[in-house]
Formats: structure tokens, C-alpha cells, sequence
């Protein structure tokens, strides 16, 4: 091809879905991938603009897709950047470069359903992601770990489009917390979830729906007094799809963990929503609606 082309896992018939690359996609199948712009491609790659033509080295134009994406890396704890050395391969061309620090919100207080958990322990049938027994698989969330010190624990985090989500820490073993296991998802309730006051041009949140696609409205709130209406719609966390509602992007496809322990192998996809934030607010706050149908593992500024 003459265009610059994603990187993305496909397939018509055996499985294949944009995630971690270390992933057996196998497990479920999907019709086709569609690369749209939000989606991630490889860990840590996201398509970021499109363009459906090129110009030709005889300077004519040819209709052909192109994809321009983004990187991300995660600095360590307590490292600052001095220089990056790009790979001697002339093949690979960098655009732009910038260093970010988003805020993730600390949402310890918020957690009100064990929706996350790993194989092979069995775990309450009457919880779950989807209240029905149906977990998150954390081995493949495609999650990072962020080294903690002696006196602080790791942080475990995911990432889209550049942006880090703090998830919460789960137990391995149902056994050392009991039977309530560890709430690790915002089950939404209508309920108010504070943001610390700061300069941010973006609200980023990762979560999903289950019993089918929810459409609900956030309410968000700013330090002058207004607020805002974000109106979303949250796509079902086992449905395979190629396009999604605006505003809302493929973050990572994984599978599911069953009451019993056993992973099953349903699709468990978790998507990535974004609200721009007005020119001249300061965000307060965030009213979730009340729908427990809907999950959020994540929310982070920037």
C-alpha cells in the first residue's frame, strides 16, 4: 500500500480485536476491525487522525486512507526524562513530542461493586460487572504496574490515548478478603464524584455498560456555580462492534471470568469516554446517573 496503514489484529471467522498484543484473541470471534480514530491499535499506540488521501512523490494525489497515531509511556516513580534516543530506522517518523501529567482521580471511596477479578477462585454469584455472576478477567485488562516504595502500595493503572486511569488494587485470592471480595467499579448510582480543581481541558473516563447499550446524561458541575449536561452513550461490554457512539472509543477487548472461576471466554471490552471541558470552567464535580447498568472503572484529566 502507498498509505501509511494501522497495525491492528483482524479477522472474519476465528476471532481478532483490537488490545493487548499478548492476548489469545482466539478465545471469541468478531466479524471485522474497523480502525476508527480513539481506538488503540498496539499497547500504547492510538489512531489519532485520518486522512483518506496522500500526495505522491509525482506530486499527484492518491485516494488511499492514512493514519497518524499516537504514543504513550508511562515514566516511572520518582524518574524524570532527561532525553529520548528515537531507533536508527528511517522508516519511522515522529511528528511531535510532549510530556503530560494527567490527573487520576482517586475513586477508593467511590467503589461500590466487585466487577474485576482473576481466575481460578470461585467468587459471589450475585456480583460481578454485570450483577450476575460475570467479572472483568484482569489478566487480560491489559494493566500496567506503577512500583510503589516501602511504604506505599503499587498503583495499578490503565492507558488510552495518552492518559493514565489508576484501577483499583485487587485481591488474587477472594479468601483474604472474605466473601465481599474487593470492590473495584463504580457502579453508577447517581451519585457525585469530586474532582480536585486544576487546569484541564479534558475529562477521560473507562467503563462499559452490560444489559445493552445505556444513553444517560452526566451532569457536570463547575467551581463558578453552572453546570453542564454530557450526554453519552455506554456500548455493552460483550458486544463485538465496529463503529461506536460519539464519543466513546475501544479501549481494551479482553474476556470474561465466570461465579465459578472458569474463564469463559465472552467478550469483555472495556471503552474509553471523553468530555472537552468548556474554555474558562474549572471542573467540581461529576453526577453519574442513576443506572446501575453502567460501570466505570476510571476517570482521569488532562
Amino acid at each position: 500500500s502507498n498509505g501509511w496503514m494501522p497495525v491492528y489484529i483482524s479477522s472474519t471467522s476465528s476471532g481478532g480485536a483490537i488490545g493487548p498484543a499478548h492476548f489469545n484473541y482466539s478465545s471469541y470471534a468478531v466479524n471485522s476491525t474497523t480502525p476508527v480514530i480513539g481506538m488503540m491499535s498496539y499497547p500504547g499506540e492510538w489512531i489519532i487522525a485520518r486522512q483518506s488521501s496522500l500526495n505522491t512523490s509525482s506530486g499527484a494525489a492518491a485516494v488511499t486512507n492514512n493514519y497518524l497515531y499516537g504514543y504513550s509511556y508511562w515514566i516511572p516513580l520518582g524518574s524524570t526524562p532527561q532525553s529520548i534516543t528515537l531507533p536508527a530506522d528511517q522508516n519511522v517518523g515522529i511528528l511531535s513530542i510532549a510530556a503530560t501529567r494527567p490527573t487520576m482521580v482517586d475513586l477508593s471511596s467511590d467503589y461500590n461493586a466487585w466487577g474485576i477479578t482473576t481466575a481460578p477462585w470461585q467468587v459471589p454469584n450475585r456480583k460481578g460487572f454485570d450483577n450476575k455472576g460475570q467479572y472483568y478477567n484482569a489478566s487480560n485488562l491489559n494493566l500496567a504496574w506503577l512500583k510503589g516504595t516501602t511504604a506505599v502500595d503499587p498503583t495499578i493503572y490503565m492507558t488510552w490515548a495518552g492518559v493514565a486511569f489508576e484501577v483499583q488494587n485487587m485481591v488474587t485470592d477472594p479468601s483474604e478478603a472474605g466473601n465481599n471480595g474487593k470492590n473495584n467499579v463504580v457502579q453508577a448510582t447517581g451519585q457525585t464524584i469530586n474532582i480536585t480543581a486544576g487546569d484541564y481541558a479534558n475529562l477521560f473516563m473507562i467503563g462499559a455498560s452490560n444489559d445493552g447499550s445505556q444513553t444517560e446524561n452526566i451532569t457536570v458541575n463547575f467551581t463558578d456555580g453552572t453546570s453542564a449536561t454530557w450526554s453519552q452513550t455506554f456500548s455493552d461490554w460483550e458486544v463485538t462492534q465496529t463503529t461506536f457512539p460519539t464519543g466513546e472509543f475501544l479501549v481494551n477487548a479482553g474476556t470474561q471470568i465466570l461465579q465459578t472461576g472458569q474463564q469463559s471466554g465472552q467478550t469483555a471490552n472495556v471503552y474509553g469516554y471523553s468530555y472537552s471541558i468548556p474554555d474558562g470552567k474549572t471542573v467540581q464535580s461529576i453526577v453519574l446517573p442513576n443506572n446501575k447498568a453502567i460501570g466505570i472503572l476510571g476517570i482521569s484529566l488532562l
